[in-house]
């Protein structure tokens, strides 16, 4: 019981902050590593911002839930063709 204590590590969470030509950065985050990240489906050029658990859930949920329905509308869309074989 006390290993498992032992080996536990907090879990950090990052969410990527897309940098665009227009995007504000703040002086804390000036010197942040630039770096190709994905949101959602789409990649961006982003920092990696720390952030705590319900803060990334919060952020992530709805990217979550676009992906899992992009899922099921292309599976929906295989046995649909599949059907008409």
């Amino acid at each position: 019981m006390a290993n498992q204590e032992k080996t536990r590590v907090k879990q950090q969470y990052f969410i990527p902050l897309e940098v665009k030509e227009g995007t504000i950065i703040t002086k804390e985050f000036e010197d942040a590593p630039r770096m190709w990240s994905k949101i959602g489906n789409r990649r961006v050029y982003a920092i990696l911002v720390q952030v705590t658990k319900e803060q990334y859930e919060a952020y992530m949920r709805p990217e979550w839930k676009e992906d899992k329905r992009q899922q099921r509308l292309a599976e929906k869309r295989r046995k649909r063709e599949k059907a008409q074989e």
